[in-house]
């Protein structure tokens, strides 16, 4: 199992994903979880879900609640209506498109997870906001449940 990190640590709450995965790197878990710091690269994201059962990527999502919102979508739901809707976003290039068109080169899981935070703020800065970073703990506990 891969839990993948997503996101730019210098655009605010666009971090949330790296965030959580340095809190899970200091965490023990099971035998057999890998923890991943994919920051903006699609591809290191995709090679670190290459061959996994399942994987679990931690990202900020604009579903246009109010900021610190967790939500959680498997991707076959990301791939119909949703899609629409929710913007998920590797800076330019949607993942969930990225992840259709990879198919046909990497092994992809049979079960992908996408949890993710609503953000408050993307710009320039290290930190993330009040309510991105208070959500952060429920985060983490979702994560640990789909360990």
């Amino acid at each position: 199992m891969s839990i993948i990190g997503i996101g730019n640590m210098i655009m605010g709450d666009d971090g949330v994903g790296i965030h959580a995965i340095e809190k899970l790197k200091e965490m023990e878990l099971p035998a057999g979880v890998e923890v991943f710091d994919a920051g903006t690269d699609a591809f290191y994201a995709l090679g670190a879900m290459d061959g996994m059962d399942k994987t679990i990527i931690l990202d900020a999502c604009h579903g246009n609640n109010a900021p610190g919102t967790l939500y959680r979508f498997t991707y076959d739901q990301l791939q119909g209506e949703l899609k629409q809707s929710l913007r998920l976003s590797m800076h330019g290039l949607n993942l969930i498109d990225i992840m259709a068109g990879a198919k046909e080169v990497y092994r992809l899981p049979g079960e992908i997870v996408l949890l993710g935070v609503e953000p408050q703020i993307l710009e320039w800065g290290t930190e993330l906001s009040a309510p991105v970073k208070d959500a952060l703990p429920a985060l983490i506990k979702m994560v640990l449940r789909e360990v």
